[in-house]
């Protein structure tokens, strides 16, 4: 028998601060990206393009999962709580 984790919708982890609501969702702050695209390299969903040397995240498929903002090493993501 093993265990099963499950995340209740809308719940944010007491232990997760990256961890984001439904209603959040994850911005490039362009004054900071240098379009390295090391975001866009972890990003399992293909949600980061990077275009004119700046990163941008497509809302329509970012899962909010908060790997690209952990990867970044200039800190040019940031979690906006809707």
């Amino acid at each position: 028998m093993g265990i099963v984790l499950a995340r209740v919708p809308g719940a944010r982890a007491a232990d997760d601060p990256l961890a984001a609501l439904p209603s959040d969702r994850y911005e490039v702050r362009t004054e900071r990206c240098i379009g390295c695209g090391i975001c866009r390299k972890v990003c399992r969903y293909g949600a980061i393009e990077v275009t004119d040397g700046k990163a941008r995240i497509r809302q329509d498929l970012c899962v909010q999962c908060g790997a690209c903002r952990k990867a970044c090493p200039f800190k040019a993501i940031d979690l906006v709580q809707g």
